[in-house]
């Protein structure tokens, strides 16, 4: 009985002494890889444009910045050493898409990140006028036309054909009605139009009334005239008549405007 008692603490003890080496060999970094640190993290790098569309020679804010690194540098559409974090604007005059890189480099080795910038061709811009905006049609306007961000133009409704980019011209049409003058312009990847309208009319019928006060006069006597029309262009027709008398001579009595008509009188005498 105190053989096998004896037996039992003899392997209890064995036991007890595997597991303490097994603790100090672990204790001590078990062997060649002992008391050896984590390998460093690579840069952490962040980038970013706002906005990242632009239309060409606008401008756009180009932000960076990173963490576990010692220096940095530019790459695709700029280029050079840059500071570990920074701000810059940044601006194309032509349209595309350009890549901006940063890349940066620390103990934990290197980083790279991009952001894109998108650069469009501006709108055109259109503008287009009439003047007079309503004519008769015995009468003509004058149209001009300018449009920015464009290279080619074309017309169409009241007139037609390539157009240039800017201009004037002279305008009518042979019947009343209204008539739209639309010019439309491209720069090849965006176009615009514009229109201006053109009100025509009939031209106003000329009723003209004349009546002589005496109808009968002697050699050297008087006699009014007395005539009315709906046309105000007479009005300037009496007034180089009071610039230029005809041979019977005459005096212009009185003028005076009733609603819409021209009352004119004149006074004439006879010579012979």
């Amino acid at each position: 009985m105190r053989t096998k008692r004896h037996g039992w603490y003899v392997r209890m003890a064995g036991r007890v002494l595997a597991l303490l080496s097994f603790g100090l060999v672990s204790g001590c970094g078990g062997g060649s890889g002992g008391g050896s640190s984590a390998p460093a993290a690579p840069p952490v790098l962040k980038i970013s444009l706002t906005p990242s569309t632009i239309a060409a020679g606008q401008s756009s804010l180009l932000t960076w910045s990173e963490t576990g690194a010692s220096e940095c540098s530019a790459s695709g559409a700029w280029t050079g050493a840059v500071a570990t974090a920074g701000s810059q604007s940044v601006t194309q005059v032509s349209a595309g898409s350009y890549t901006y890189t940063v890349t940066c480099s620390g103990a934990g080795g290197s980083t790279a990140k991009s952001a894109t910038l998108t650069v469009q061709v501006p709108t055109p811009v259109v503008s287009i006028a009439v003047s007079p905006s309503s004519i008769s049609t015995d009468h003509s306007a004058t149209l001009t036309w300018s449009a920015s961000n464009a290279n080619s133009c074309a017309a169409s409704g009241g007139w037609s054909g390539p157009q240039s980019v800017t201009g004037s011209m002279t305008v009518g049409q042979p019947t009343a009605g209204s008539y739209p003058y639309t010019l439309s312009c491209s720069n090849g990847s965006q176009s615009a139009s514009n229109s201006a309208v053109l009100t025509v009319v009939s031209p106003q019928q000329l009723t003209t009334t004349l009546k002589a006060n005496p109808v009968s006069i002697a050699v050297g006597q008087p006699t009014t005239l007395t005539w009315s029309s709906k046309r105000r262009g007479l009005l300037r027709r009496v007034r180089r008549l009071e610039r230029h008398p005809s041979r019977v001579g005459f005096a212009i009595g009185e003028r005076r405007k009733r609603g819409e008509q021209l009352l004119c009188t004149a006074v004439c005498q006879r010579h012979g």
